[in-house]
Formats: structure tokens, C-alpha cells, sequence
């Protein structure tokens, strides 16, 4: 089952021991197109905190309703270095959860990017982290086909094994009668935070005549092998 990036704070967060709050947000790395953290918001618990969670430590349990579970306690959570309202996300920072969580450092013998660096983005312990993207700030951003503009990103389809983004949600808007079709990461070709736009190698017409995504049927085997098989690329399975 893939989860809905957007869904995902309506769900509730458990550690081992009891409730925290929420999922607010999804980081991930537009290179592999893989979620690193979680942005938990500890609600009532502890008022007006926000935490990240390593992606590796959260477990998405099918339900009614479905349920996300950490492989963390409470106080686990609560010892964790904050997140600062708004503060952007530095390799220090990583490092520091990393540490805290007993986690690899997930970026050594990556490149340095080459890229311009995004808004709110700094430079820490020698590296700039240019390639770690919020699901909730790229939702909105203008899609670009070879050949003209074709919507928007609406959502993200993420897969809790790994937690890797394996579709784009675009909404067509008002080039093509609103109709929602997914995009497979494989196609993206850049992402511009000044413009908040991304680019895909795919034209107008591949993108329109995409199959319909209806966000409330389940994205099974069958449906992912129609849009593979439409677009071309070599299925992840």
C-alpha cells in the first residue's frame, strides 16, 4: 500500500509507550527520492515542539484508521534535538540526530552539490545540504513538460518500505479539465525553489494522456504496471 504524503498527520503517532502527536511534514532527498525525516509535531504532549524523525524508525500499519508507530519511547522523543520554527536543516543538525538516534551519517561520500543553494538552506560543517525538499513546500509548485506547462504537484505517493517517493500527484488544472495523473520521480529532471517549479522530460501530451489517478481507489501492483508500462521507465520492483 502507498501512503498519501498529505494523509499522513491525520493519522496517529505512537511511540512505544504512548501518543505524541502528528506527522506535519516529509524531507526528503530529491537525488534518490527517498524520505530522510519526519517533522513530528508533539501537540499537547509537549506544546509547541517539533522534532524530526529518522524515516527509518517509522512503521506504517494498515487500519481503520491506520496507525504510525515509532521504534522510539517517549523519552527518546523528548531528548531529541528540536526543531526551531522555521530554522533550516544543516548537516550539524542531522549529525546531532544522527547521534542521538544511533543512526549512520546517511550523506558521507555524496558529492558536493553543484547546484544553486535553495532558500533556507545554510552551509554546515563544510557541506551545503541542497538536495533535502519538503513534501509540504513542493506541493503547489508549477509542473513543467518539455514543451509548455502542465499543472501542478498536488501530493506525493509514498512507499513505507524504505519510504521512498514513487510517484508525483499532478493535478492538470486547467490545461486538462482538472484531471489528477501520477508522475514517476525517474522523469523529474529539476526542481527550482526561486521559481517553485519542477521540470520532467515528458511532454504535454504524455502527461495528459496518462491514466486518470483517482485518489480514492488503492494503488495496487496492476494500476503501477499501466503507468510504468505507459511512461516507459523500468519498473522499481
Amino acid at each position: 500500500m502507498l501512503w498519501r504524503a498529505s494523509s499522513l498527520g491525520s493519522y496517529a503517532l505512537k511511540a512505544s509507550d504512548g501518543a505524541i502527536g502528528a506527522i506535519r511534514d516529509c524531507l526528503f532527498d530529491d537525488r534518490r527520492w527517498i524520505v530522510r525525516w519526519f517533522v513530528a509535531d508533539t501537540g499537547t504532549w509537549l506544546p509547541g515542539r517539533k522534532v524530526l524523525i529518522a524515516a527509518g524508525q517509522l512503521t506504517a500499519e494498515d487500519g481503520d484508521p491506520p496507525l504510525l508507530r515509532l521504534a522510539l519511547s517517549r523519552e527518546e522523543v523528548r531528548a531529541g534535538p528540536p526543531l526551531e520554527a522555521d530554522a533550516p536543516v544543516s548537516r550539524q543538525y542531522e549529525a546531532r540526530l544522527n547521534r542521538h538516534y544511533g543512526a549512520p551519517d546517511y550523506w558521507l561520500g555524496v558529492e558536493r552539490p553543484s547546484q544553486p543553494m535553495p532558500p533556507g538552506v545554510v552551509e554546515a560543517e563544510g557541506h551545503i545540504d541542497a538536495h533535502l525538499r519538503s513534501t509540504g513546500e513542493m506541493t503547489g509548485y508549477h509542473l513543467g513538460a518539455r514543451d509548455g506547462a502542465i499543472g501542478q504537484v498536488d501530493d506525493f505517493l509514498l512507499d513505507p518500505e524504505g519510504w521512498a517517493v514513487r510517484y508525483l500527484v499532478v493535478g492538470t488544472g486547467g490545461w486538462w479539465s482538472g484531471r489528477q495523473v501520477l508522475v514517476v520521480p525517474a522523469a523529474i529532471t529539476g526542481v527550482s525553489w526561486a521559481e517553485r517549479t519542477a521540470e520532467t522530460e515528458l511532454t504535454r501530451e504524455q502527461i495528459a494522456n496518462a491514466p486518470e489517478f483517482d485518489p480514492s481507489q488503492t494503488v495496487d501492483r496492476a494500476f503501477e504496471e499501466r503507468y510504468f508500462g505507459y511512461y516507459g521507465y523500468p519498473v522499481y520492483w
